[in-house]
């Protein structure tokens, strides 16, 4: 039995809470938090020596002058790249992402088209010309040509596998029979051109053969070079290997781009050694000094501006800042309050007190800057509600004027030996776009490291389909290998019909008998890996025999089928054929550097962009991107293998 113990005479407690009470009906009053006693107010303030504090005045004006310096001279990292005029009617993203890209089969049928109404334009009104006289030569001459696997190339197994690649792209395959002797191929007109820009002189009615009259020459030759420059406006495609910027030994894109002027001797040469992560932005470059000559295409003009500006400026946001006004609800679409970070996440935790404490003591002045141009913040002066004026230095700047630190949308300035000697004072705004939009990927490619094998693999998961996207490299490979032996299967079996005669046979054949014997093992020199996975085997580098520095060189596995000569397998994409002529022989090496492929592993996309500049006019072009990749894999590639024999 338990009993509870309690005090009869303590004494009743009761809690009263102090509110200002109104008398009125409405609240207005009562909320908006009168002092009633100034004074006191004051007091209280001078006792906690908040009289001490600095100016606090809200800022009611500010004066800026700011200096802009146009870039107008643009440089691709290529050895043969030279200095030229910056186009403004494209985005720089466009003049660096540019790449050669096959035609598709389809694309380059509706061409052909164009260029025959081109020629009939130019030549209409010409003495001896009717419309669409030329159509069947130039057909005959360039029409498309379906491959064919003939027993004689059995001796020539790159021809076989190349005509092979093709047939194993269905619907590519299927167009190339359909337009066979009907259509003229573009592509090759272009690629003829490309090669020699009078190729037509041969075919002159002066010559055996030839069916274009001497009088029409000329216009004819006006006409493909008018339809040439209209296909590489549309594609936007670089007309020379130079135009590009892509660097095949780093997978990356570099370029230079500069302003000069010879006026002030003010030059600004900015340097993206390394960009690939397809959208272009101020920490992409670096400004190099450097004593160098450069060659320009003539003598650069003045392209600075000047502007002093006089406005109030406005309290800067962002989303989730705290706001500074009383009872102002807040924005609950973000709450960085219940923002998780352990001890380790510093971003996370410098973002959150950055956002929570200092978020509001910004304030923004706009300006408008052309795209394309150097600005430099020469001077601001803010006055507040006092009367005094305050002049506003650069963050980054220290004592001695040196601007050593890092600054927001600044470019590090670097020596010819890539020292950091600072951060320059002028921030540059690219004429990057903000939005465009990507097709799926004609090329992917994945660069993975395979310790077993000690070397990198180039997968070729998505190749070009000849008709402008993109196809399965893996189904690809698998129809090239079902095709060839489709084919010897045919072969022998003709071979076979023939050996029924006697007649085929010689005479010691028929009198040989040999003797059948099936051994219950057999050795394997190496197995077989799928023609989409590309070696790049690891070796010294040229001259490097005291550091032993690795690079990686493409490789190649072979293509072993019985009844053909065995060869090469080479690369289908772009991205990995550096070197390698349309016959799949092997004109020069390819190299990787060994830190582009971490052991991660990378992943390049090739794909077609659109977008719209500020003209409004519709924007097209091939460009690249890569990407980290997902980790190291095995081909299951294995040498001296001693098996079954199934």
């Amino acid at each position: 039995m338990s009993a509870i113990l309690f005090n009869p005479c303590e004494p009743f407690q009761a809690y009263n809470r102090l509110e200002g009470r109104t008398r009125e009906e409405s609240l207005s009053s009562a909320l908006s938090a009168k002092i009633h006693d100034p004074l006191w107010m004051l007091a209280r303030q001078w006792q906690f020596g908040e009289f001490k504090g600095e100016d606090t005045g809200s800022a009611i004006e500010a004066k800026i002058a700011v200096k802009t310096q146009k870039l107008n001279y643009f440089k691709t990292n290529h050895p043969k790249g030279q200095w030229g005029k910056v186009n403004d009617k494209l985005p720089m993203e466009v003049t660096v992402e540019k790449l050669h890209q096959k035609l598709g089969i389809r694309s380059s049928y509706y061409l052909g088209k164009k260029l025959f109404r081109q020629i009939d334009l130019d030549l209409t009104g010409e003495p001896g010309y009717a419309k669409g006289v030329y159509v069947s030569s130039f057909i005959q001459k360039f029409c498309f040509q379906p491959p064919v696997l003939n027993s004689e190339d059995r001796e020539d197994g790159e021809v076989l596998a190349k005509n092979a690649q093709i047939m194993a792209r269905t619907q590519a395959y299927q167009y190339l029979k359909t337009l066979e002797n009907k259509a003229m191929d573009a592509a090759r007109i272009l690629k003829a051109s490309s090669q020699n820009p009078d190729f037509l002189n041969a075919f002159a009615n002066t010559n055996p053969g030839g069916f274009i009259q001497a009088s029409h020459l000329t216009k004819i030759k006006d006409a493909i070079t008018k339809w040439k420059a209209k296909i590489i406006e549309e594609f936007n495609l670089p007309e020379l290997d130079e135009d590009q910027s892509w660097i095949p030994e780093k997978m990356e894109y570099a370029f230079e781009t500069a302003s000069i002027k010879i006026q002030e001797e003010d030059q600004r040469t900015l340097q993206a050694e390394s960009y690939f992560q397809g959208h272009l932005d101020w920490y992409s470059f670096d400004q190099i000094e450097s004593n160098k000559a450069m060659i320009l295409p003539d003598i650069p003009s003045d392209n600075t501006k000047r502007h002093v500006l006089t406005l109030i400026p406005s309290e800067a946001s962002i989303a989730g800042m705290p706001v500074s006004r009383w009872w102002e609800m807040e924005d609950g679409k973000v709450d960085l309050g219940n923002m998780n970070a352990s001890d380790t996440d510093l971003a996370k935790i410098s973002i959150t007190q950055y956002a929570m404490n200092y978020s509001n003591d910004w304030l923004a002045i706009p300006f408008d800057i052309e795209a394309g141009s150097l600005c430099e913040v020469e001077g601001i002066v803010v006055k507040d509600v006092f009367g005094f004026r305050t002049h506003v230095e650069a963050a980054h700047k220290q004592d001695g004027g040196n601007y050593l630190g890092w600054g927001m949308f600044g470019q590090s300035i670097l020596n010819e030996e890539k020292e950091y000697l600072g951060m320059d004072q002028k921030v540059f705004i690219p004429d990057a776009l903000a939005k465009t939009i990507e097709s799926e990927p004609v090329e992917k490619i994945k660069m993975i490291r395979d310790e077993m094998a000690n070397t990198v693999w180039g997968i070729e998961a998505i190749i070009p389909d000849m008709m402008g996207s993109g196809t399965s490299g893996a189904d690809t490979a698998n129809k090239v290998e079902q095709i060839l032996e489709n084919f010897l299967t045919q072969e022998e079996e003709i071979m076979e019909i023939a050996s029924d005669d006697p007649s085929y046979l010689s005479q010691s054949d028929q009198n040989l008998q040999v003797r059948q014997y099936k051994p219950p093992l057999k050795y394997i020199l190496a197995n077989k890996v799928s023609e989409n996975w590309i070696p790049f085997i690891p070796i010294h580098k040229p001259g490097q025999a005291i550091n032993r520095e690795i690079i990686f060189q493409r490789a190649s596995m072979p293509r072993t089928v019985a009844g053909i000569t065995p060869h090469a397998v080479r690369p289908q994409s772009d991205f990995l054929r550096v070197g390698i002529d349309e016959d799949n022989q092997q004109l020069d090496p390819y190299f990787i550097h060994e830190e582009e492929v971490p052991r991660a592993g990378v992943t390049l996309i090739g794909q077609y962009q659109l977008t719209r500049w500020y003209s409004g006019k519709r924007l097209v072009w091939y460009g690249a991107r890569k990407i980290t990749g997902k980790g190291e894999g095995s081909s299951g590639l294995r040498f001296d293998l001693l098996t079954d024999n199934k």
